[in-house]
């Protein structure tokens, strides 16, 4: 009589089985549609620009502990990343201020 009763409960988890595994088929089918759309409305030229690049990049440093104490810091190895980094930020501003009035000029002259 046991194992009539132990039939009976393993028919209906088999069952359940089967639909668990179709439903979870169906969701990773979803998924990965919403993925490809996603994918496809991605403009990958702007998603790889330089700047978003460094900003990756920047957010990656500041992020892992070991490669901050590598970089930032007056003690730090290679601390002249960090050094040129910052010279090259602050000489961004003048010279994005000539271009700027090149171009104001050059179409001023035409």
């Amino acid at each position: 009589m046991d194992m009539d009763h132990e039939s009976q409960l393993a028919l209906p988890l088999i069952a359940y089985q089967t639909t668990h595994d179709h439903h979870q088929g169906h969701v990773v089918k979803k998924m990965k549609q919403h993925i490809k759309t996603w994918t496809q409305r991605i403009k990958f030229k702007m998603l790889f620009a330089p700047s978003t690049i460094a900003t990756i990049v920047g957010i990656l440093i500041g992020v892992s502990s070991l490669l901050r104490k590598l970089i930032i810091g007056n003690e730090a190895p290679l601390h002249v990343i960090d050094s040129s980094a910052s010279m090259l930020g602050e000489a961004a501003i003048p010279a994005m201020t000539l271009i700027v009035g090149a171009n104001l000029l050059k179409g001023l002259v035409s």
